[in-house]
């Protein structure tokens, strides 16, 4: 009988004469990161330095007088937790500060100020105009330091073996792959740059070619897979 791949949900079979033969174990499917973002601020700020989430602006002022202004304290710590609590009781952006020992986080949130959820539903601007120079956010949109948030993602590493070097297979997902990333390595770990080994996203799942030609897959190489989506099917 000719030789034909075989896919089942969650986990990876493939046929080879009469027999099934599992290849890879089932994948678990994990929440994807929080969208965070980071300000650091180390030097105590001065009247008018300014911060500004998603067009939302808060002032420093010696003495707050308005939802926007933020009091500048005796310390840092306490200008940063002051500018944590105005962050957290605005109503119109979506997100949860947290004070850091030099610095600030924010996080995508189920409510405004409420609790750090996973994905991002928007992007968020990020500016700052304080005067210390190294007093800056760490990227400019609010998303996981630059890195495109999923609510589910799952990993898994896969061996080439004679068998599945000779014939193509898919692994089935849970949830619809909308972002894939694939490397090649030897056993020990070395990574393989010039192997053409491959894996793309198709409908129903992730399809390995670990033949694909050029510089194929080998016995012993392995290929690591990180697969992220947000809808689950």
């Amino acid at each position: 009988m000719a030789s034909d791949g075989k896919t089942r949900r969650g986990k990876v079979f493939h046929m080879h004469s009469v027999e099934y033969k599992e290849i890879l174990q089932t994948l678990p499917i994990h929440r994807g990161v929080k969208g965070e973002a980071i300000l650091l601020i180390g030097t105590n700020p001065t009247e008018d330095d300014t911060v500004v989430i998603g067009g939302e602006t808060w002032t420093f002022k010696a003495a707050a007088a308005s939802t926007s202004q933020v009091t500048i304290g005796g310390t840092v710590a306490a200008s940063i937790a002051n500018l944590v609590a105005k962050i957290n009781a605005n109503t119109a952006l979506y997100i949860y500060a947290s004070a850091l020992a030099t610095g600030m986080k924010i996080q995508y949130a189920q409510t405004a100020g409420g609790t750090p959820k996973w994905g991002t539903p928007t992007s968020y601007a990020l500016s700052e105009t304080l005067t210390a120079a190294a007093d800056v956010w760490i990227q400019d949109n609010l998303n996981a330091i630059g890195q495109t948030n999923h609510l589910y993602e799952t990993h898994c590493d896969v061996t080439a073996t004679t068998e599945n070097i000779a014939n193509t297979f898919t692994i089935p997902m849970d949830f619809t792959v909308t972002t894939l990333r694939f490397r090649m390595v030897a056993s020990d770990g070395t990574p393989l740059p010039s192997r053409t080994a491959k894996a793309e996203i198709v409908a129903a799942g992730v399809k390995v070619t670990f033949d694909n030609g050029g510089d194929p897959g080998v016995a012993g190489d392995v290929m690591h897979i990180d697969a992220y989506g947000s809808v689950l099917l």
